[in-house]
């Protein structure tokens, strides 16, 4: 017999959710007329009830992603959205070491030295290290389209700006505000396909970003 028989809807969704002992093979048969008022009067126990609370948040995203056929639209909007992840990732390496071909020039205009051409090198890296965390943080709790808009808006306005430094204070300025928009790319990316895509199937769009 089912916990429903025994505990009625409140009391099914208790033993469910491993707050109430299923009383068999030892206990023997609860009676109905021995419950509870509440337990009584509560409304009928829903299976897909039971789903929400018992599976992780995002199982029912993981199995619609993997019962999504290989031509319906969902399915091309799923890779669009990858292949959009892949543009950026292109931008992401090119704006990141795009000073390094500069560098030669920007030494001989701003008479850079060698320990400030390190220290000009190194400086994406300071922020962009120190943010993965916070940055993995936000975009468990945050609209993840609006943050990944505004970092990609901010690594823009970073790069943008680097062509109209005229000092290392501000070029190294400019390569940590590049640092801190960047950051969003493998925890934003990753999380972006962990939501549209199955575990099965992760692997190929994980690759492709």
């Amino acid at each position: 017999m089912s916990p429903m028989r025994y505990f009625g809807s409140q009391g099914a969704r208790q033993c469910l959710m491993g707050r109430r002992r299923f009383p068999f093979p030892t206990g023997g048969p609860i009676l109905l007329g021995t419950l509870s008022a509440a337990d009584r009067t509560a409304p009928a126990i829903k299976q897909n009830d039971v789903e929400s609370e018992v599976m992780p948040r995002d199982a029912h995203q993981y199995a619609d992603g993997a019962a999504l056929g290989h031509n319906s639209p969902a399915n091309s909007r799923r890779w669009t959205i990858v292949w959009l992840l892949f543009a950026a990732s292109l931008i992401n390496y090119l704006d990141r070491s795009s000073i390094s071909l500069a560098l030669p020039l920007l030494s001989k205009d701003l008479g850079l030295g060698p320990e400030s051409k390190g220290l000009l090198l190194s400086a994406f890296f300071w922020t962009y290290a120190l943010m993965q965390i916070p940055i993995g943080w936000a975009a468990d709790r945050v609209n993840l389209r609006w943050l990944y808009f505004s970092a990609f808006v901010l690594w823009s306005l970073g790069q943008g700006l680097t062509g109209f430094a005229t000092s290392l204070g501000v070029l190294i300025l400019f390569r940590l505000l590049l640092g801190i928009g960047e950051s969003i790319y493998l925890p934003g990316g990753t999380k972006i396909v962990s939501i549209l895509f199955a575990s099965t199937e992760r692997g190929t769009s994980l690759r492709s970003i």
